[in-house]
Order: C-alpha cells, then structure tokens, then sequence
C-alpha cells in the first residue's frame, strides 16, 4: 500500500515571515546602524514594485533598478505584511556566495502558494520541503553514464525524424514569420521528455496536450504577481494535468507491470518512473493486481503528477527554449553553423553523450544571453552581512541572471553573441555564469539537457542550414507568461547543407 508523503504546507510561515519583516522594517530608521541595500523608492506602499514589474517586465525592472542603484538593490513586493522583501542581486562574488551556501530555497510569491492552494498546488511548494532533496536523488540516480547513452539513442531517433517536418513548416499566409516553428521544437522536446523519464512514445496531439500544461504554472506563477484572484483557476490547471498525464502513466504502468524484474534489460528509460513509486511507498505488485484499486488510486493521485511534472517542466523549458535562442544564433552567423556541423560530425553522441567543445560553448554563451530562469532565489533563515550591508532574516535573495551574464565587468562587449568567450573556462568562474545555477542545488538534470541540445543540433546541421534576417534582434522577451523564457518567433529559412547535397542524405 502507499505510505503518505505530504508537503508542508507553509502557509503559517508566510504570514509568520511577513508580520516580522513588517515589524523589521517600521523599527528601521534613516539611522539605523548597519543600513539597508539603496533601492528605489517605495512610491505604491500597496504594491510595492508591482505595478513597475507589470508596466516594464521583469527583466527591463529590475535591469532598471540595478543600473541605477547598484549590483545590490533592496526592494519590495506586495502589500504590507503579505508582501516579500526582495534583494536583488547582480554582483558576481556575492551570488556565487549565495549560491554556495546551503539557504532554503522559496518561491517568491507574495502570498505563498500553498496557503492560498493547499492540496490544489501543481507545482509550487514550500522550497524547503524534503521532496525537492528526494527528487534531486532520483534524478541523479537516472542519469547514470550508460542511462545517458540508451537516452541518446532514442534523441537521435526521435530529432532525426523531426527537423525536416520543422525545416518544411510553410510560411504563413499573413506574416513572413513562421511562428509554427516555435510550438514544433517544443513539441518534439516534449516528446524526448516523455520518452526518456517515463519510457513510453506519445502522439503528436499528447504532446500538445502536455505543452499546453507546461505553460500553466508558469501562468500562475505570474498571475500570482498581477492578479489577486489567480487562484481561481488552480483547480481547472490540476484537472487538466491529470487529464493530459493520465494515459501516459497509464502506458507507463502497464509496461512496468509486464516487464517485471527485466525492466533494467529491456526498457531502464521505465527506472525514474518505476524507482519513484517505489519511493513514495506504491507496492507494483498491487498495481498489477486484477482488481485495479490501486492503480485507481494512484492515478487520482495529486503527489505523483506533481512529481512527473517537476521532471517535465525542465526537461522542456530548459532544452526547448535554449535551442531556439540558439538557431536565431546560428542562422545569423553561416561560418559558425559550418564549423559546429563539421565538429559534430566527427562526434558520438552515443558512446560519449555530452557536448562537444564548440557545442558546449555555444550553450554557455546562449544561457548567458538568455538565461531560461529569471533568477535563482533564496530566503534567508537568519541574517547575514553581504556586500558590507546587513541584511534582515525573512529577504529573499534574488540573483537576477539576466543581469549577472550581461555585465560588462565580466564580459566586454555583453549584447554581443561570442561563444568563444568561454575558450577559456574559468570565464564562467567566480559567479558570473549561473546558467543551470551554482553548487549543491545547480540543476540535477544539466547532462539531459545539454544532450538534448546536442542532438537536436547535430540532426540540424547534417541536413540543413538556418538563416535569419541579418543581425535581427530577439527583442521583447520576457518571462511574464511563463517559469521560463521563451523567444518569440523570428523569421527563418531552411536550405540544404552541401554535404546533404553531395550525399543525398
């Protein structure tokens, strides 16, 4: 039977953590002995920064706050008592302190997820839950050097039958721009996800489906911020969830069940899945069993979904969004797209499933341009000095990438594409560079992801070649409808590659 595992709720330590930092900050005067972080007035005592965030975007805010007042700017979000104190920080040394130091992490919402969802939360917990530790060991323990190989196998498969449909999408009638292509990458991102964490193939309209879902905590991420009723909806997002992720699972199940103990011979992409239910206490025996009340059970269940989800998101947003950064890129520079495919060319992405040294150049220099989170936050549990400024108990940090990976100091010239910035790796040294984050809670899934680009270049580059406008800017991106960026569509051609030409290939 299943043992209960459940996520603290939070919901008393939000309003706990407000009250004081509210109590904090009235006791705070011009004269306190060790100030606070400048920052920009607080204008809106309501909203805090808010109404700023929502006018400008994330990313031109906070760009804004720190251009104006420093690498340390101390702001607030929300309402008195209900609303967060926000550090935000761009200086290299002091967010590669944060993130080496074990803080909790907690999602930046100003009146907490899970008091406002409870058992309706999709994806947002309390950051210092257990699950996100336990989740972390699963991930690990399925990466494993010869799992990455079986995985890039089914990649190569699966991009290989995919870049001519995405290369021969037509134009559309209206507009130069082909903004199917955006949705295809994702979509076949989607599906290599699923083949790989859940060991099962999906249809083109389940990985639509499973898209779709995809873009929903993101929404409520940033309705959390705008909206004061974003929680109406919390209850439509988790049925949809389960009602896309059911028949996956469903698959999923039956082929642990019929495989038994030559799961890890003939199908080991099933051990995330099959290790995971053993973790949160299902029996598989009873899964099988005729009468199917645990089965039943388990696919009502809120905590399951919520776990193959938490897998999902990254493995979609962090791959999906980087290679389409990365083909504006390389459709802008054609000497670049030749270079790369003559190195993957030469490369086996099966027996050695990583990058190659161009490849993984051209990663870093794209998540530097266009990290895939805002931001990595923090909370702090007690009160610490930084940056010679003493910073209260109850503030989120936050260190905003978007403006750590495009300052000057660290990289001359920072709007300026150049993967050969990270020739030399201590360029990503010292806490300039946290594209997958930094230290013991970076992300646990970096390998799969940088697989999962690799070969959706290498099956690009052996048949086809990019181009875009020259020089045409990727403006206006911002994070506000989603947990991660995406860019949005850019126009684009496809023309065969000589070798492609020459081999009929």
């Amino acid at each position: 039977m299943k043992s209960s595992v459940s996520e603290r709720s939070g919901g008393a330590s939000y309003l706990r953590d407000g009250v004081r930092n509210w109590l904090q900050d009235l006791r705070r005067t011009p004269f306190a002995r060790r100030p606070l972080p400048p920052g920009p007035p607080r204008r809106d005592r309501l909203n805090g920064h808010l109404s700023e965030i929502r006018e400008l975007g994330y990313v031109r805010a906070m760009r804004l706050w720190t251009d104006t007042y420093g690498s340390l700017v101390m702001t607030y979000l929300g309402p008195p008592v209900l609303g967060r104190r926000l550090l935000v920080i761009t200086d290299p040394a002091i967010a590669e302190q944060v993130l080496t130091q074990e803080e909790r992490r907690k999602f930046l919402l100003p009146q907490g997820a899970p008091m406002v969802f409870g058992d309706k939360a999709v994806f947002c917990t309390d950051g210092d839950a257990p699950i996100h530790a336990e989740r972390a060991c699963l991930y690990a323990r399925h990466l494993t050097p010869p799992l990455l190989r079986r995985h890039s196998a089914l990649m190569r498969e699966i991009w290989d039958e995919a870049i001519e449909r995405i290369a021969t999408i037509a134009v559309g009638a209206s507009s130069a721009r082909r903004f199917g292509i955006n949705a295809e990458v994702l979509r076949v991102a989607q599906r290599v996800a699923i083949r790989c964490w859940l060991g099962v193939d999906v249809c083109e309209r389940e990985a639509h489906e499973a898209l779709e879902r995809y873009y929903d905590p993101g929404s409520l991420l940033s309705q959390s911020f705008f909206d004061s009723l974003y929680f109406v909806g919390a209850a439509q997002r988790v049925e949809k969830l389960r009602t896309t992720y059911r028949p996956i699972l469903e698959r999923a199940l039956d082929r642990i069940v019929a495989l038994g103990d030559r799961w890890e011979d003939e199908a080991p992409e099933l051990g995330f899945l099959r290790r995971s239910l053993v973790h949160f206490g299902w029996d598989l025996a009873r899964l099988g069993a005729a009468d199917g009340g645990d089965r039943r059970a388990l696919l009502d269940d809120l905590e399951i979904y919520r776990h193959i989800f938490s897998a999902m998101l990254p493995a979609v947003g962090s791959t999906g969004g980087t290679m389409l950064f990365l083909l504006h890129y390389l459709g802008c520079d054609p000497g670049l797209q030749d270079e790369l495919a003559a190195e993957l060319a030469g490369a086996d992405l099966l027996d050695r499933p990583r990058p190659t040294p161009l490849l993984g150049r051209c990663i870093k220099e794209t998540l530097r341009l266009h990290p895939e989170a805002i931001g990595v936050s923090r909370y702090l549990d007690q009160a610490r000095e930084l940056g010679g400024f003493h910073v209260p108990a109850g503030t989120f940090l936050f260190v905003h990438l978007h403006g750590l990976h495009r300052d000057p100091s660290s990289y001359p010239d920072p709007e300026r594409f150049d993967p050969a910035r990270f020739v030399d790796p201590t360029a990503a040294h010292g806490g300039r560079w946290a594209g997958f984050s930094l230290g013991r809670m970076s992300c646990t899934g970096r390998s799969f992801a940088e697989l999962h680009i690799s070969h959706f270049c290498r099956s690009l580059l052996a048949r086809r070649r990019a181009r875009v406008a020259a020089g045409e800017p990727l403006l206006d991106n911002d994070y506000q409808g989603s947990v991660t960026l995406q860019p949005r569509p850019f126009e684009v051609e496809f023309e065969w590659s000589r070798m492609s030409r020459e081999t009929g290939v």
